[in-house]
């Protein structure tokens, strides 16, 4: 029988080499699935807050709006704007918004992002399938009034939060003077 030496496995420095190849790598796929979380989460809060701020403006110059966070059949939250030159009427179950009412999709939200809104006195309320939660803007100034919740619950809505994974963002919001910060 021949004895062959050259078949002796893996020396020490070879497997070292192995993990620590196999860390960088593991490194760099961590930081690029970190990354694209948070830009979700950014990019959430961003649209979240251009709508705000066109609700805003249109309610100041034109009349009644109101801003309205919704699921759609896909299981994306769509943020969306209804105006109206009359009165708007508020959610309904049926999701009745008024015959003279014009619904704008501002932004639909990836999916994998979860919004909640926080309230003064009311419990935090999530989108999702059937929870719908209106925005009504006051008409001097812009701040945000009230919300009118699907589950009959009305208060004066306090924050707005984004959470895709691990990463949460919070927009606060200033009721009555209408100012958004993060």
């Amino acid at each position: 029988m021949k004895n062959n030496k050259d078949n002796r496995g893996l020396t020490l420095i070879e497997l070292i080499a192995g993990i620590a190849i196999m860390g960088i790598i593991t490194a760099a796929l961590s930081v690029g699935v970190f990354t694209i979380t948070n830009q979700r989460v950014n990019n959430a809060c961003h649209s979240i807050k251009e709508a705000i701020q066109l609700g805003q403006t249109y309610v100041k110059s034109k009349g009644a709006c109101k801003m309205s966070f919704e699921e759609n059949s896909d299981g994306e939250v769509e943020v969306v704007i209804y105006t109206s030159d009359s009165e708007i009427t508020l959610y309904s179950a049926a999701g009745n918004v008024g015959a003279n009412t014009n619904r704008r999709v501002i932004a639909t939200l990836n999916k994998k992002v979860k919004v909640t809104i926080g309230y003064k006195t009311e419990s935090d309320f999530a989108i999702t399938g059937t929870n719908v939660a209106d925005i009504t803007f006051n008409r001097s100034m812009g701040g945000i009034e009230t919300s009118c919740r699907s589950d009959g619950n009305d208060d004066v809505p306090i924050s707005i939060t984004v959470t895709n994974g691990s990463k949460t963002k919070t927009i606060k919001l200033a009721t009555y003077t209408g100012v958004i910060t993060y």
